[in-house]
């Protein structure tokens, strides 16, 4: 049973001008995303990981239907990479109790898909149980 989806695309070419001019980095992402992030060399790619992982944020907001603020801040949510390279979300166990509760269930999955092309990248997110 799908609970939420949410879809976002980003302009990397944004993503890229906020790295460069402020801490948006420190921002929005956690600090094993900076850590994972740190070991691509190549520029352009770091940004492409960047730009993925805020559209995944964000498309995660909109499946579970807050946006952020109350519920929900950005380094609620982690997105990494599984060992064969499928990327995957993990939320804090405030989020975690917030969708158990708003669904009344006691366990759920989070499906997430990243693509790239420049100068865009895009995530969809299906939150299920």
């Amino acid at each position: 049973m799908i609970l939420g989806t949410g879809t976002d695309l980003v302009d990397i070419r944004r993503i890229e001008k906020l790295i460069d001019s402020s801490n948006f980095i420190q921002k929005i992402f956690t600090e094993n995303e900076i850590s994972n992030a740190k070991l691509i060399t190549n520029t352009d790619k770091r940004n492409f990981f960047f730009a993925k992982r805020f559209s995944a944020k964000e498309s995660f907001s909109k499946a579970i239907g807050t946006g952020f603020g109350e519920v929900l801040a950005f380094k609620d949510i982690e997105i990494f990479n599984n060992d064969k390279g499928a990327p995957f979300i993990e939320v804090s166990s405030n989020v975690d109790t917030y969708i158990k509760e708003l669904h009344a269930i006691k366990s759920y999955n989070i499906n997430l898909s990243l693509t790239d092309e420049y100068p865009y990248a895009q995530s969809f997110v299906i939150l299920s149980k």
